[in-house]
Formats: C-alpha cells, sequence, structure tokens
C-alpha cells in the first residue's frame, strides 16, 4: 500500500526544549507498507516539514526531512521482532539549529497465543 497526504496550520511550541511561540507549518507524507512474506513485513516513510516562527527575532525558518523504516518479523505465533530506523535532518537558516539524528531501534513483543480473560 501506498499513501500520500500533506497540510498546513498553525502550530504553537510552548512546551518542548525551547519556548519558540506559535509557528506557520507546511508538510508532506509519503508513506508505504510490503507484505514480503506470511511472516515479515515492511514500512517506510518520507516527512517533509516547513516551519515559519512568528515570534521569533531573528526570523526563523525550519526545514525538517526524516526518514523512516521498519521490518517485522514473527519469530513465533507469539513472539514478534521489530527493527526500526529513523533518520532526521533539521536545516533551519539559523546554523546553529542545524542537526542530523539516527535512531536504530530493536524491539521484541510478546503476545499469549490466547487471550487472558479476567473475572
Amino acid at each position: 500500500s501506498v499513501r500520500l497526504s500533506g497540510g498546513t496550520g498553525y502550530d504553537e511550541t510552548y512546551f518542548g526544549a525551547e519556548n519558540l511561540g506559535f509557528t506557520y507549518y507546511y508538510q508532506a507524507q509519503l508513506s508505504g507498507a510490503y507484505a514480503f512474506s506470511k511472516r515479515m513485513d515492511g514500512t517506510a516513510s518520507l516527512d517533509l516539514r516547513r516551519d515559519e516562527y512568528l515570534n521569533e527575532d531573528p526570523e526563523r525558518k525550519d526545514n525538517t526531512a526524516t526518514f523512516g523504516s521498519s521490518l517485522s518479523y514473527v519469530l513465533r505465533p507469539w513472539l514478534l521482532m521489530n527493527l526500526h530506523y529513523t533518520y532526521r535532518n533539521l536545516d533551519s537558516n539559523l546554523d546553529e539549529e542545524d542537526y542530523d539524528e539516527n535512531r536504530v531501534m530493536l524491539s521484541f513483543t510478546v503476545r499469549p497465543s490466547h487471550p487472558y480473560k479476567v473475572k
């Protein structure tokens, strides 16, 4: 499956690492999922976002690109393994705000084969 979406609007950034006030943003997302086999599937997504901060002096504009992908594999009917990778690049007109981020996470999920009954 493939999905394309987008949006624009106002957001507030008062409760993050920095108090940046209101921002006007534009964003687009492209994502896809594919079942490689009965036991393995994968997903990938690309997000692009532009933030224009209305209360900042000097004027600040950020462009953020985020790529994420994951592979899931059913090891046993009750055990799922997931490998997830995320890359994020923030490019700001203020050079000291630029950064790159790489994350890798391996997780295992245990799920009982029979649901537990609570009485």
